[in-house]
């Protein structure tokens, strides 16, 4: 028995009027299946790169040699995301409310809870799991897991080298 890529069967090259009618048949449900499944990935979509604004309502951080990356999806109206904020030794942390941009704009417009954020301080074992949450339809912010304040520059610890935010949420586009 001959088989085609996927696995389907056809019969021996003997066989022969048949063969070439179940080796077409076969070659051709191949090429659907794999048509069938390049199209249903398509629709969940593929992750792209966005690179965020990190800003502050005070004063404006400055990344320097530290590392701000963004990816997300979007599958119709529904985007998903996520951050990552690494600071380096030239990095300036602003003073304020912290605030990064998302991707797309959000179909909702203020303090509707996106999703959540992970803080790990790199000069000891702390780390808080925070919400995430919509500040304007274009940016998010966190809270700082020590109280019901928002992140800022010296909450819930003062940031310095090593440190990160890390930022992950779903939300409707609008």
């Amino acid at each position: 028995m001959g088989s085609t890529a996927k696995g389907i069967v056809y019969p021996n090259p003997g066989d022969q009027p048949r063969r070439l009618a179940f080796e077409t048949l076969a070659t051709t449900a191949d090429t659907a299946i794999g048509n069938e499944v390049s199209a249903a990935v398509s629709l969940l979509g593929l992750w792209s790169n966005f690179s965020p604004e990190w800003t502050a309502t005070t004063t404006n951080p400055t990344l320097g040699n530290g590392t701000l990356t963004g990816r997300f999806v979007q599958i119709g109206k529904t985007v998903h995301f996520s951050m990552i904020l690494a600071l380096g030794s030239t990095t300036t942390i602003g003073s304020g409310n912290y605030r990064f941009s998302l991707p797309v704009a959000c179909a909702d417009t203020t303090y509707s809870p996106i999703g959540s954020s992970h803080l790990r301080d790199s000069s000891g074992p702390d780390f808080r799991l925070c919400p995430a949450f919509l500040v304007t339809s274009t940016t998010v912010g966190v809270m700082n897991g020590a109280t019901a304040a928002q992140l800022t520059n010296v909450a819930p610890w003062t940031w310095a080298v090593g440190d990160q935010i890390r930022i992950n949420g779903t939300y409707e586009a609008a």
